[in-house]
């Protein structure tokens, strides 16, 4: 399911017409996980947990300011 959810994502992140969460208002899809015996709908609450567990995971690859090579800092006043 983890992977299902990170293809979510990012095909959230590259094309408006897929829904990905809404991390401001706490809104997330809905998951099914469907098998030979029937369906089973995923918990909100399981849904939430991977979705942060994710954003958690790719914020700890992101590189801070300081490690770019090109200064992805904003400009300063004045000169």
């Amino acid at each position: 399911m983890k992977i299902a959810i990170e293809a979510l994502f990012d095909a959230a992140d590259e094309d408006v017409g897929t829904g990905g969460p809404d991390l401001v208002r706490d809104i997330f899809p809905t998951v099914v996980s469907i098998t030979v015996e029937g369906t089973l709908e995923i918990p909100e609450d399981d849904i939430r947990a991977l979705f942060n567990e994710l954003i958690s995971e790719r914020r700890g690859q992101m590189l801070l300011p300081h490690e770019h090579t090109v200064d992805v800092r904003r400009p300063r006043r004045g000169g």
